[in-house]
């Protein structure tokens, strides 16, 4: 998943891990929903993913997901 447009940092994971940790429902549009799903799961079983990414890979694989879409 190309987000080269972030500066991510270890201050952004650490952000990322206090908010989402309290999330159990998550809104996405039609594309990001798309795109999430072809990209976290791979790295549930990714020997190469870092511990955020698996950490957060599990996050999305658990929390609730309601997508707005009119083509979906």
């Amino acid at each position: 998943m190309e987000i080269g447009y972030i500066a991510y940092n270890k201050e952004i994971e650490a952000f990322a891990n206090r908010t989402l940790e309290t999330a159990t429902t998550i809104l996405w549009g039609s594309t990001t929903n798309e795109m999430m799903h072809q990209y976290w799961p791979t790295m549930l079983d990714n020997p190469e993913a870092s511990e955020h990414e698996s950490r957060h890979a599990v996050w999305i694989q658990e929390v609730e997901k309601l997508v707005c879409s009119n083509r979906l």
